[in-house]
């Protein structure tokens, strides 16, 4: 409920990247991907969550690839698809969101 607030208080997105620490940003991404991973509201889900989350780390830098894949080709479509694999992660066949 707390992240609906902060949707309807305009500080946080739906569909987006999620939002990560300022050390996550510094030691995983570049100067160039820092601004562009910002210039985008962060959200509540995103394509992370709908696809590869349990095994898209930073470490591996599959986390990197798909925030920034985001960003990059952000549109109606592609939310879409965060919006409805979300869902899909949480409640459907091969559920990884408990």
């Amino acid at each position: 409920m707390p992240q609906f607030l902060s949707v309807l208080n305009g500080d946080l997105s739906v569909i987006g990247p999620r939002p990560i620490t300022r050390d996550e940003l510094e030691q995983h991404f570049s100067d160039e991907e820092k601004a562009e991973l910002l210039s985008v509201q962060p959200g509540i889900t995103g394509l992370w969550q709908a696809t590869d989350r349990n095994a898209a780390t930073f470490e591996s830098g599959l986390r990197q690839i798909i925030e920034l894949h985001y960003v990059r080709n952000r549109c109606f479509r592609m939310d879409w698809k965060c919006f409805t694999g979300t869902f899909g992660a949480m409640f459907g066949k091969k559920r990884t969101g408990r």
